[in-house]
């Protein structure tokens, strides 16, 4: 049988294969504390129980180079600048240690057994793996924590200690208010009770086909609701008319799942020719555009929502089945479906065949896509020239003409005086 070895050099007197550990000027005569606990014949290994400051053996080596108590860890333990070192590496093994029944200090501080946490502002939190600095109240006196949290905490996973160190219960009065509930800045039109999903008016798809159940009708958007300003911006910006107007009432205009549906499949199918997309538009080129009209009975008036039967009332037509070519006008462009982004255009095509304070008038959501710019009269249009997708008329004030149904739908009604 080998004799031990007992090697001379920078080697571990133990093993003789790695170098021997070495903290600042001094150097251990082993390589770690698995070597060390081995020991040799003329160096018996030192029990971990051992009173002293450090897991090797010389006790001539000072304490400043030592080696955290803990078995199996050989990191150099803690070196506090105002205390000196620790037999620990940190306060995780130091409570590791107390509970393998070894020799650890049950102070109340890890990094010193013999002295107490210092009271100073520069204390560490008791907390076990939480090295923030203590809070310290305005008067200047130090917290034993760097907040309730982690007395809490510690308190509750370490009871006997916190009586022991005269650490404060948690409070058993009655627990503090509840924060109040976060503000909603875009309510729900639905439910009203929830915030509206991004670029909806409504917070998911419950509310939604809650609504779309309803359709077809109108939903009011109470006046201080970014939809609200939203449409009555664009209303007001783009009135060039004489004289000022008030928006009163702003309406979501509630279209079936199916009609929604073809317009969809008609808009995707422009983008996918188009690309609009890709140059910052919305797919297909969407628009928000006025269309005027005539209406026959109250809806939109304060506590008016439900649509009538009436042939002539072409608002409430619109509102229940959208645009049709059957009814679509013959006018400078041919025969299509007008809008405009003037406001005060669209006005001189808004009527009311009862009396009413208000006027109505829809903003739709239009398939521009590739658009054709025409800026004289022609009445013979039945559709936007080969490679277009509209027209864009420029007699005076702008118009947008469509000549597909599926182009178009209503959004909005907008009340105005």
């Amino acid at each position: 049988m080998a004799a031990p070895y007992a090697g001379t050099g920078n080697l571990c007197i133990a093993c003789g294969i790695n170098p021997k550990y070495q903290a600042g000027a001094v150097v251990h005569p082993y390589c770690s504390r698995t070597c060390a606990t081995k020991g040799t014949p003329n160096n018996p290994p030192a029990p971990v129980s051992a009173p002293q400051s450090s897991w090797f053996a010389p006790a001539s080596v000072p304490p400043s180079a030592g080696i955290c108590l803990l078995p199996t860890c050989s990191k150099p333990v803690y070196q506090d600048p105002r205390t000196g070192p620790s037999k620990f590496c940190s306060r995780t093994h130091m409570n590791q240690a107390a509970g393998m029944n070894l020799s650890a200090p049950q102070a109340t501080s890890w990094f010193s057994p013999s002295q107490p946490a210092p009271a100073t502002p520069n204390g560490i939190c008791h907390l076990p793996g939480c090295n923030e600095l203590v809070w310290v109240d305005p008067s200047g006196k130090p917290s034993q924590y760097c907040g309730r949290k982690h007395r809490d905490q510690h308190v509750a996973i370490n009871p006997h200690q916190a009586q022991a160190h005269n650490i404060p219960q948690p409070s058993a009065g009655p627990a503090p208010p509840a924060a109040p509930p976060r503000a909603i800045t875009n309510p729900c039109l639905q439910c009203k009770a929830r915030e509206q999903h991004t670029g909806s008016p409504f917070c998911g798809n419950t509310c939604k086909k809650k609504a779309q159940d309803s359709a077809p009708g109108i939903l009011e958007v109470p006046q201080g609701h970014p939809t609200f300003k939203s449409v009555a911006d664009q209303f007001t910006k783009k009135w060039n008319g004489g004289g000022s107007k008030t928006v009163k009432h702003v309406y979501i205009v509630l279209v079936s799942a199916t009609n929604m549906q073809r317009y969809e499949r008609y808009r995707q199918a422009i983008e996918a020719k188009r690309n609009c997309s890709q140059t910052g538009l919305d797919a297909g080129n969407q628009q928000r555009r006025w269309h005027g009209t005539k209406r026959a009975c109250k809806i939109g008036d304060p506590g008016n929502t439900t649509l009538c039967t009436s042939s002539s009332c072409a608002l409430c037509s619109i509102i229940r089945s959208s645009f049709s070519m059957t009814y679509a006008s013959a006018g400078c462009f041919g025969r299509g479906l007008y809008t405009s982004s003037t406001s005060s255009k669209s006005d001189s095509y808004s009527s009311n065949m009862t009396s009413s304070p208000l006027k109505a008038m829809l903003l739709n959501k239009v398939v521009v896509g590739r658009g054709y710019n025409l800026n004289s009269m022609n009445s013979n249009l039945t559709a936007p020239p080969s490679g277009y997708d509209s027209v864009l008329g420029q007699l005076g004030n702008d118009e947008l003409i469509v000549y597909t149904e599926d182009a178009i739908r209503p959004a909005y009604l907008l009340m105005y005086s």
